[in-house]
């Protein structure tokens, strides 16, 4: 039996199996990438009303995959735990692993069902094709997962990996876990006295003008550069929702500033601590290519994160 969905998924019915097949209008590379960097994978994967606030990969035979799901309104101790080890790892080609449902401490959860995932990827006049067969040891586990939803949440993952393939080329993502409290992490970016102590790359100090840390706020500073360069700065406020999430246009508040660009940073508590994505979304590829080679918007990054573990260190 197959079934169709209007996103150009499909999934075939087979003995305790099911297999799934979509074309993404994008590269080999970029696919297999979405598929195996922790930083990508999380922001697509996690089903209807779920967010993934731990996620690490060791992407090599035997290696674990171990990941976290977390209703989007919810608490650490709603997450739900699922452990994957891969059984084979060929770049571009396939992964092949099994899928178990575990306790926060990686034991299995008794009645939940172990799954054997095999995932091909194939490229076709530059777009690429992904098939992916989900077979089960017993009907009884088939017929159980199936009714859950996996193959309509499969779906909807996928489309939204569909978007994240888009915007991939444009952005730039950077994770980082502090060994510090969620809420302090936060009070960190949003505190207009302290944030100074620790903003920009090494060597670089912060100069605030003004600062309305609100939904349509704004925050005008200027960067001082070890070289004596200054650079405005103007970051707009989209969205705060603390201690979750910030939203944020930055640019040198230049009139119609063609190099404005897209922040989203969200903190996630696992164990006491924060993990932390900051994504950058360009306006171009050619934007993001820019900053990146022309002023080293990565490592200025990593470096700024590093400021403010210092900084949460001493101030825990």
């Amino acid at each position: 039996m197959t079934t169709e969905f209007a996103n150009e998924s499909h999934a075939v019915m087979e003995d305790k199996a099911f297999v799934m097949e979509r074309l993404f209008n994008a590269p080999l590379e970029l696919v297999f990438k979405a598929f195996t960097e922790p930083e990508h994978l999380a922001r697509w994967w996690a089903p209807p009303g779920y967010f993934i606030p731990l996620c690490t990969i060791d992407l090599a035979a035997q290696g674990i995959w171990r990941y976290s799901m977390r209703p989007v309104n919810g608490t650490p101790e709603d997450d739900h735990y699922v452990e994957a080890v891969y059984q084979e790892v060929k770049p571009l080609e396939c992964l092949e692993y099994t899928n178990t449902f575990v306790d926060k401490e990686g034991n299995t959860v008794a009645g939940m069902p172990t799954m054997l995932v095999t995932a091909t990827f194939t490229e076709m006049d530059g777009q690429t094709k992904l098939i992916n067969r989900v077979s089960f040891e017993t009907d009884a586990e088939f017929q159980t997962t199936v009714g859950m939803g996996m193959i309509q949440g499969t779906t909807q993952a996928w489309s939204n990996l569909d978007q994240l393939l888009q915007e991939m080329p444009r952005e730039v993502v950077i994770m980082r876990r502090f060994q510090a409290p969620r809420e302090l992490v936060f009070k960190a970016w949003t505190d207009p006295e302290n944030i100074g102590k620790w903003w920009g790359p090494t060597g670089f100090t912060t100069t605030t003008h003004h600062r309305d840390v609100r939904t349509g706020g704004s925050w005008r500073y200027v960067m001082h550069g070890p070289d004596g360069v200054d650079y405005d700065n103007l970051i707009e406020y989209v969205e705060i929702a603390s201690p979750n999430r910030l939203v944020y246009k930055h640019g040198t508040g230049a009139e119609n500033d063609p190099h404005q660009f897209h922040v989203t940073v969200t903190f996630a508590e696992v164990d006491g601590q924060t993990n932390l994505t900051l994504r950058t979304l360009f306006n171009t590829a050619e934007q993001r290519k820019m900053v990146v080679e022309q002023f080293g918007a990565i490592e200025g990054g990593k470096q700024t994160l590093n400021r403010l573990a210092e900084y949460l260190e001493h101030n825990a």
